[in-house]
């Protein structure tokens, strides 16, 4: 497949369900593809399957979907091209050749998706917002408005009627 153009790759890749191997992960086991199982096991919770939720969180910190070549369903249409008939998640090989589609989507060498793919190391949790009353050191979740009285409201804030 690598002599292909991209639109005889695509007819190939859809003919009678075929998949064809990876560049990345039908080469032989190489510091490259270590890191790239490291980094599918990180972002499938240490299991040997990632579910499309993984896949596209993957891609995003990655920063492989932006919002001209690629997109977070087209994310989800690759992965769902290429897991088993009835299977809720892929496997290394499939996460592999999820890659090549990605790289042929958007139009790049796999080396370079495998690269970012890499970079990103593991998933990102953090996000960039910060609570308030994290900031002040106060309770978070409903029991911030019990503990801060800023928030407190009607006859709380302002008295009940006098007797």
């Amino acid at each position: 497949f690598a002599g292909l153009s991209p639109r005889r790759h695509r007819r190939a890749i859809g003919s009678l369900g075929d998949r064809p191997p990876s560049p990345a992960c039908s080469s032989p086991p190489g510091a490259m593809e270590s890191l790239l199982f490291d980094v599918f096991s990180a972002f499938s919770g240490g299991s040997t399957e990632m579910d499309g939720r993984a896949f596209v969180k993957c891609m995003r910190d990655a920063r492989l979907l932006d919002s001209e070549h690629m997109k977070s369903v087209d994310a989800d249409i690759i992965f769902a091209k290429y897991k088993c008939k009835g299977a809720r998640k892929i496997n290394f090989d499939e996460f592999c050749n999820c890659l090549a589609e990605v790289a042929m989507r958007m139009d790049i060498e796999m080396e370079v998706v495998v690269r970012l793919v890499c970079d990103a190391r593991a998933p990102d949790y953090e996000s960039g917002s910060v609570c308030a009353s994290t900031l002040s050191g106060g309770a978070t979740g409903p029991e911030r408005f019990y503990y801060d009285k800023t928030t407190y409201t009607g006859t709380h804030k302002h008295g009940g009627p006098t007797l």
